[in-house]
């Protein structure tokens, strides 16, 4: 996902395309010369210009993509990298959940729905995602076969966190995927500030399932335990094992 197209588009026009590109940074760039206050006629001749660079251009095939893009354009605006915050009362739903996956893939999507509402400027007090939900795990960095992502869905679905689309309603050229949140706290204080769109969940770390306290070095065979609690258990694990050794 890009979260910054005017950053995305000098990118694109300073280092060019291998042998294709997408509606999508057609769309972007279509945004991008709109916004500098060129006409529809001036933005194709923009692209095509740029295009003919580093591909032959073919009039039957990319005239209708690039009049489709340039249309796009004057319904949509550039995003821009923004500040984002997610609430406290946000973050205590979240955390409700006890499980760092899940945890981190509820922040994520909360945080680019917010982004989105905020880019687009929509009023509505509800909240929703349109992504793929695989994207949606490789930004949580969290790794799922497709059955795994199905129970994931199914989990959060189930424990009130998101409206699972009906079967077969997605957005055929992407295989887009919409979710509705249903976690959102708006009125409550503003507790973490996402503004490093590279690294979403920087400031996002899993607490302790014993004690609470935040953890800042995580290690998965650890069960989301602190080291003083992972130290402890382990003992005590010791100690258990070693009582039934005795009395066997």
């Amino acid at each position: 996902m890009i979260f910054d197209e005017i950053e995305h588009a000098e990118k694109l026009l300073n280092e060019g395309f291998k042998d294709f590109i997408s509606w999508y940074n057609l769309l972007i760039l279509s945004k991008y010369f709109r916004k500098k206050g060129k006409k529809d006629s001036e933005i194709k001749k923009e692209i095509i210009s740029f295009y003919k660079k580093y591909a032959n251009y073919n009039e039957i095939l990319f005239d209708k993509k690039i009049d489709d893009a340039i249309r796009k354009s004057k319904k949509w605006k550039l995003k821009i990298s923004l500040d984002i915050y997610i609430t406290q009362g946000e973050l205590e739903k979240i955390r409700k959940l006890k499980n760092y996956r899940y945890e981190r893939i509820c922040f994520v999507m909360l945080a680019i729905a917010r982004y989105n509402k905020v880019s687009y400027e929509n009023k509505s007090q509800r909240y929703f995602i349109n992504m793929n939900f695989l994207k949606i795990l490789s930004l949580a960095k969290v790794y799922a076969t497709k059955k795994e992502r199905d129970v994931i869905k199914r989990d959060l679905h189930q424990k009130g966190m998101i409206v699972v689309p009906e079967p077969g309603r997605r957005t055929k050229e992407q295989k887009l995927e919409t979710q509705e949140l249903l976690y959102i706290d708006e009125d409550s204080n503003k507790e973490i500030l996402i503004n490093d769109w590279n690294n979403i969940l920087k400031d996002f770390n899993p607490l302790c399932l014993d004690c609470g306290k935040e953890i800042h070095e995580f290690y998965k065979k650890r069960n989301q335990l602190c080291t003083e609690c992972y130290e402890k258990k382990r003992l005590e694990d010791i100690r258990s094992n070693m009582s039934k050794y005795r009395n066997k």
